[in-house]
């Protein structure tokens, strides 16, 4: 439960599977604004770094209330029905032996909470069940006696990341949120101020770079398809032949007016549709009956029919394209991600979401959005923090810090 606490400032703690992030956020203006944001990876013995240590010890942080984070994967999160004629003070406890079968976890050394879950068709009170091992939990209480903050809760993932979206244009129509991880991933649906539905993904950005052939392959690709993208608009000449282009299409003949109409707009890649290459026409005069002799038949009939016998030229396609349109680590990722967005629909009976915002990726994948985007109903857009976030000074924090501190940044905004 939430504690009545008077202060303006408030702190994040999250504890990723990567490394440590701490944020400071400021309640008392509007939009709340980020004053603090630090992000550091743990040691190779998977202990806090002394840089890590000293950002917990900062003077700024000290006697703050904080909001502690539990990173997905160390607790289960499940719908289930919440038991009639409880009162509200006791229907954590009520829930928590009710549900004891579907805990993973020894339910004497489980710690089980529970939140609201927006109505489906089904109708019935449904509640989310977060449930986390005392071994997960504690570790969290430790980073705060290290930070010296007055720990007033600790939150799981999802409900973090979610409070990130209040500022977002569609939320009121219904968002969704995509977390990819190295190895695993996360997808939420956020209405409002309310939390519909979080799934786990099973795959995460190693998998798709590996699914590929790996991550120096995609970005020598992308390099490679940068170039011949400038040398289409003659910003300097072509440092290679692109693999996918056919040999009987040299850059800036045949092909070169369409794509640079598209490619001018710096949202063509998404859009871009590349289409088939219309057959050839038959000139007028091979209908026409004339006799143009025998020789003359003879002569000019392989030059006349050659362009009919040669299938049409294909147009270029970026070799990154077809490198993601092939990973079938992608494939699995969006596969989970449409499901998910389609039981939303169904089950709670509302149109699709808006917009599906993935947030900054710790591995960055060229070509990541628009592939998804190939794959997926929803229109798809990056989460850019400097734009949905109000930062004290921007310059001050990283960029790297900024979005690998997002979980402990969205904690200490549910603190309002």
């Amino acid at each position: 439960m939430k504690k009545a606490v008077d202060s303006p400032l408030w702190v994040g703690l999250a504890a990723m599977s990567d490394g440590l992030s701490v944020a400071a956020v400021d309640l008392s203006v509007e939009p709340a604004r980020v004053d603090l944001c630090d992000f550091h990876p743990y040691g190779q013995d998977g202990r806090l770094t002394a840089d890590a240590l000293a950002a917990l010890r900062d003077p700024r942080l000290r006697k703050r209330p904080a909001v502690a984070v539990l990173s997905s994967g160390s607790y289960q999160l499940f719908p289930f029905e919440s038991p009639k004629g409880v009162p509200d003070q006791e229907l954590r406890n009520a829930v928590a032996l009710l549900a004891q079968d579907r805990l993973e976890s020894d339910p004497l050394t489980t710690v089980v909470d529970v939140f609201d879950m927006p109505d489906g068709h089904a109708g019935g009170d449904m509640v989310f069940v977060a449930a986390a091992p005392q071994e997960r939990i504690l570790p969290l209480i430790d980073l705060a006696e290290e930070a010296t903050v007055k720990l007033d809760r600790i939150d799981i993932e999802d409900l973090a990341l979610a409070n990130l979206t209040r500022n977002l244009p569609e939320i009121e129509n219904g968002v969704a949120l995509l977390r990819l991880g190295l190895r695993d991933g996360l997808l939420m649906v956020v209405v409002g101020d309310a939390l519909y539905l979080s799934r786990p993904i099973p795959s995460g950005l190693a998998d798709i770079a590996e699914s590929v052939g790996g991550l120096e392959t995609l970005n020598s690709a992308a390099e490679a398809d940068e170039a011949y993208r400038k040398a289409l608009l003659g910003e300097e000449p072509p440092a290679h032949e692109p693999t996918a282009q056919p040999e009987s299409e040299q850059p800036g003949e045949e092909s070169q007016e369409e794509p640079l109409e598209a490619i001018t707009d710096a949202d063509s890649l998404e859009s871009w549709s590349w289409g088939d290459t219309p057959a050839l026409e038959t000139p007028d005069f091979f209908d026409s009956g004339w006799d143009l002799g025998e020789e003359a038949e003879q002569e000019d009939a392989s030059l006349a029919l050659a362009p009919q016998d040669e299938p049409p030229p294909e147009p270029w396609t970026p070799e990154v394209e077809r490198l993601l349109r092939d990973s079938s680590a992608l494939d699995e990722i969006c596969r989970e991600a449409q499901r998910t967005l389609d039981y939303y629909e169904s089950y709670f009976r509302r149109q699709g979401v808006a917009s599906l915002y993935i947030l900054p990726p710790c591995m960055e994948i060229p070509g990541l959005r628009e592939a998804v985007s190939d794959r997926l109903s929803a229109r798809i857009k990056w989460y850019a923090p400097e734009v949905w976030l109000n930062l004290a000074n921007g310059e001050a924090i990283s960029t790297r810090a900024l979005a690998r501190g997002l979980p402990a940044i969205g904690a200490a905004l549910g603190a309002r």
